[in-house]
């Protein structure tokens, strides 16, 4: 069955009870009755308590009906959270934000609706970025609220000049906030805020000037390390002071400078009070630093035949040294003693001329005299060596011998040596002994000591010798031995002064000669081979044929049974092939000859 409904949404009623009938109608047809009375309630709706915000809506209600109003925050406040919206008599089954409004739907309606909400205030967020600094305070203002933060300079820093807000740069602004600063303590209030809030600053670095004061015509000051001035509260400067010449500086700190608004960190100067290293450190405002210089006394150098180099003057206190050194004239050495006046000599080197003078009592005078240094006398000796001293006085003389390698002998003539440097010069060929005397530079002895040669003598009996027919000492020779005909080489031979040998080929070594060598070969007459292949019948006796023999003969139990001589002849050229033929003279008729 079908329901007839009627919308009631559309009809507006005051608060009160009321009673709702029905009757149907239709043409041709007589009009129902009445249906009976049903009871009607309309409630009404209260948005009184809305605090920092509005609602709008529907003033009256039916009973179980569900309806919809709004709740919009006033500016600088946001839409309260659904648990902090409270309806009396219904319930809320939705809640809906869109930007600063909010839609909420109740149903459930069940007496007069009283609707209460509280719009919180919005909370803009501050962030801040100090440079060489930190931010401290706020990080968050509400609306129409006021927060306060401070800026702390790190150290050596001061608080800025100024500060940015929201992009204005200054010490007040109202872009998105009102906001002042104080420069002089670092302090910022902000107030009434629309918008979040961003901060920058960039806190200023705190720098004090360095200065010289006084007279600086007796010395030059540099900087050597450290920071470079300006320098802030935590940084420091290390310097130099380097005394012109005959001044020199003072023995102590309080002596040299004063320095205002600093400390000194250190202060070192050298032994001969010349200069003086010392750093500030700890400023406390711009710095000055006083220098004071005494004047010095002088040093003069009186060499002969060299020069003279160190200081030129020495402080006037006890303790205060100064350092020279005696550099020789070419063909002169160091000064074997030093004279000084009004100071001390100390720790003089004679090996190379360095020293110290100490506690000048007024100008100081240095003395000395550099002797001339011995020429040296350089040996070049080929296959030997010179034997004597390396060194010659000037207006002196020395003797040396040449000594030549072994193998070797000294130089023949006079004129093999040379001898450059000297006014008098002599070389004795047959001991080797070299006199040098009156020398004008250094010596300089040039000689070759020449190979030993020895001669080879060869006496051949019954051939000849070819080959070498001298032998350095220390070397080899050789040759070869040919015999004469039907002679052979012997098994030995006899040598005198030297080692030889002879081989089967007749090729003579020879070595370690120790004089004219001579060797003597004596040939031996060839012997012809033993018969071989020798044969016994009972009628005949034979064996093979021996190069180069003309005659046989044959024994028994030592007995010459005869002798022959063979006479040879080409029987049959064709084949090469050599018959023997024998003509025999015969000695004894029991020989046979086949």
């Amino acid at each position: 069955m079908s329901k007839i409904v009627y919308d009631l949404t559309n009809l507006s009623l005051p608060k009160g009870t009321y009673t709702v009938r029905v009757k149907a109608g239709a043409e041709g047809y007589e009009d129902s009755e009445y249906s009976p009375r049903i009871e009607l309630t309309v409630y009404s709706i209260s948005y009184t308590n809305i605090t920092n915000g509005t609602a709008t809506g529907q003033s009256t209600a039916f009973k179980d009906q569900e309806l919809t109003f709004t709740i919009e925050a006033n500016t600088g406040y946001t839409l309260p959270p659904v648990g902090d919206i409270h309806i009396t008599n219904a319930d809320i089954t939705d809640y809906e934000e869109s930007g600063n409004v909010g839609t909420v739907t109740i149903a459930n309606i069940r007496g007069d609706v009283v609707v209460s909400a509280a719009c919180p205030a919005h909370v803009f967020d501050i962030t801040a970025n100090v440079t060489n600094g930190t931010y401290s305070g706020a990080t968050s203002i509400s609306a129409g609220g006021v927060a306060t933060a401070s800026i702390a300079p790190s150290a050596s820093y001061t608080y800025p000049a100024q500060i940015t807000v929201n992009g204005v740069t200054g010490t007040s602004g109202s872009v998105g906030v009102s906001w002042a600063y104080n420069s002089s303590f670092g302090t910022i209030t902000f107030s009434n805020p629309t918008d979040n809030i961003t901060v920058s600053a960039t806190c200023t670095l705190i720098t004090y000037t360095v200065s010289i004061a006084g007279d600086t015509t007796h010395y030059t000051i540099t900087r050597t390390g450290g920071d470079t001035p300006p320098i802030t509260p935590s940084q420091r400067v290390a310097y130099e002071i380097v005394a012109n010449n005959g001044y020199c500086i003072g023995s102590t700190a309080s002596d040299m400078f004063s320095v205002m608004n600093a400390s000194l960190e250190y202060y070192t100067r050298d032994n001969t009070y010349s200069s003086a290293q010392f750093a500030i450190h700890n400023p406390t405002g711009n710095v000055v630093i006083y220098v004071n210089t005494i004047s010095a006394y002088s040093i003069t150098a009186n060499i002969t035949n060299g020069t003279y180099s160190g200081d030129g003057y020495i402080a006037p206190y006890q303790g205060a040294f100064a350092q020279f050194s005696i550099e020789p004239n070419q063909n002169y050495e160091y000064p074997a003693t030093v004279i000084v006046t009004n100071a001390t000599l100390y720790q003089y080197d004679p090996t190379d001329g360095t020293g110290y003078v100490l506690n000048p009592s007024g100008n100081v005078t240095i003395t000395a005299t550099c002797e001339h240094v011995p020429y040296t006398i350089t040996a070049n000796i080929t296959n030997g060596s010179y034997s004597g001293s390396g060194t010659i006085s000037p207006g002196g003389s020395v003797t040396g011998t040449i000594v030549p390698d072994t193998n070797y002998r000294r130089p023949i003539n006079s004129a093999d040596v040379v001898i450059t440097g000297a006014n008098m010069a002599t070389y004795n060929p047959s001991n080797g002994q070299v006199i040098i005397a009156q020398p004008t530079d250094n010596i300089t002895i040039t000689a070759t000591c020449p190979r030993i040669q020895y001669t080879i003598t060869t006496v051949i009996g019954n051939g000849t010798y070819s080959g070498d027919s001298t032998i350095y000492a220390g070397g080899t020779a050789s040759g070869t031995v040919t015999p004469d005909t039907n002679y052979v080489l012997p098994n030995t031979i006899t040598v005198t002064n030297a080692t030889a040998t002879l081989s089967a080929q007749g090729v003579l070594s020879i070595s370690n000669p120790t004089g004219n060598v001579t060797i003597e070969v004596e040939c031996v007459l060839n012997k012809l081979s033993t018969p071989t292949n020798i044969s016994v019948t009972n009628t005949t006796a034979t064996c093979d044929d021996v190069q180069y023999a003309t005659t046989y003969e044959y024994y028994v139990d030592d007995v010459l049974l005869g002798s022959y001589t063979p006479n040879w002849a080409e029987q049959d050229g064709d084949d090469l092939t050599i018959e023997r033929v024998y003509n025999v003279t015969q000695s004894n008729d029991n020989i046979i000859i086949q």
